[in-house]
């Protein structure tokens, strides 16, 4: 199992730098919150969702997480910068989960 402060640390690591520095742990998970709650509205999080990765609307994800957070209030995240993080939070799925050492019992 990933922990959260493992895919925020690799989402960070991910990002530019300009980026990287605007953006509190917090702000990441709510990037993190959003790309999971769109994974699983999908159908994404299905187990056989992993045999096809081409479902993934990219561009339909990052569309889904401005609007999600231009409904935040409170939201600090600039919506320019959604596509990088999205991007980023991606890229570090795919590099903890292709080393995550899975156990079956």
């Amino acid at each position: 199992m990933i922990s959260e402060q493992a895919l925020i640390d690799a989402t960070r690591a991910a990002l530019p730098e300009d980026i990287r520095k605007k953006y509190s742990d917090d702000d990441i998970t709510i990037i993190y919150d959003i790309v999971w709650d769109y994974y699983e509205d999908h159908g994404l999080l299905d187990i056989d969702a992993e045999d096809d990765e081409d479902d993934l609307d990219v561009d339909d994800l990052v569309a889904h997480t401005r609007k999600m957070l231009s409904k935040d209030k409170g939201n600090t995240i600039d919506l320019n910068d959604v596509e990088a993080l999205v991007n980023a939070e991606m890229a570090a799925e795919d590099a903890l989960y292709e080393n995550e050492d899975i156990d079956i019992d």
